[in-house]
C-alpha cells in the first residue's frame, strides 16, 4: 500500500530530511504517469511535493499491531488507514472517519461492499483516447498507436472499468462512478453533488 518494492513514505521522508535537491531532480525525471517500467514515482507531479509525518504514521501502526489482534484483510486495511490519518493530516473534519486515495484495489473494494462497512468509493473513470496517451506516454515515453501499445493500454482500462461497473451495479450506494474529464473541468459543481 505505499510503494512497489518499497517503503514510499519513508523514502520521502528521507529526501525531505536529507536532501531535498536530489527529490526535486527524482520528481523531475520520474513523476506519476512519467516513468519507465517497474520504477515506482514518489510524486503525483513534476511541480509537487509530498508532506509526510512519517515517523507518527510508523509508531501508530506498530502501536496498533501491538494492540489488536489483527487476523484477516480488513483488520489490517483499517490499522493502515488509522495510521495514514497521522501520515498526511486533514484539518477539515469529514462525514467519514478515513479518507484513503488509491488506484486500483477493485478486488478489496468488493470484499468490503459485501460487509457491513459503511464506506463511499469514488471512482474516476477516463475516457479510453486520453489514458492511451497518458498510460503510454508514462510507460514508454512514447506518443505512438500502435498494436502492443493499444493492448496494453486496453486490457488495463477495460478491466477497471468494466469492475466498477459491476460492482456499481451490484452496490449501488456504496460506488459513485464520475467521468475523470468532469473532474477536470467541471470541478465545482461535481464537488457539490
Amino acid at each position: 500500500m505505499t510503494g512497489f518494492y518499497f517503503d514510499k513514505w519513508k523514502k520521502i521522508k528521507n529526501f525531505y530530511e536529507k536532501n531535498s535537491k536530489k527529490l526535486l531532480n527524482f520528481n523531475k525525471k520520474y513523476w506519476a504517469g512519467h516513468h519507465p517500467k517497474n520504477i515506482v514515482a514518489i510524486s503525483e507531479h513534476v511541480n509537487h511535493q509530498h508532506k509526510v509525518f512519517y515517523d507518527l504514521f510508523k509508531k501508530k501502526l506498530i502501536d496498533n499491531f501491538k494492540k489488536k489482534n489483527i487476523t484477516n484483510f480488513q483488520q489490517l486495511f483499517v490499522n493502515y488507514l488509522d495510521a495514514y490519518r497521522y501520515l498526511c493530516p486533514i484539518k477539515k473534519s469529514t462525514k467519514y472517519k478515513y479518507l484513503y486515495a488509491c488506484s486500483g484495489m477493485r478486488r478489496e473494494m468488493s470484499y468490503f461492499a459485501n460487509t457491513k462497512i459503511k464506506f463511499k468509493c469514488i471512482v474516476p473513470i477516463r475516457d479510453f483516447r486520453s489514458f492511451y496517451f497518458s498510460k503510454i506516454k508514462g510507460r514508454y515515453n512514447s506518443t505512438k498507436i500502435n498494436n502492443f501499445y493499444l493492448n496494453e493500454a486496453w486490457e488495463q482500462w477495460k478491466h477497471k472499468t468494466i469492475d466498477y461497473l459491476l460492482l456499481k451495479k451490484k452496490y449501488p450506494d456504496k460506488f459513485i462512478l464520475v467521468k475523470y474529464e468532469d473532474l477536470i473541468n467541471k470541478k465545482k459543481p461535481l464537488i457539490k453533488c
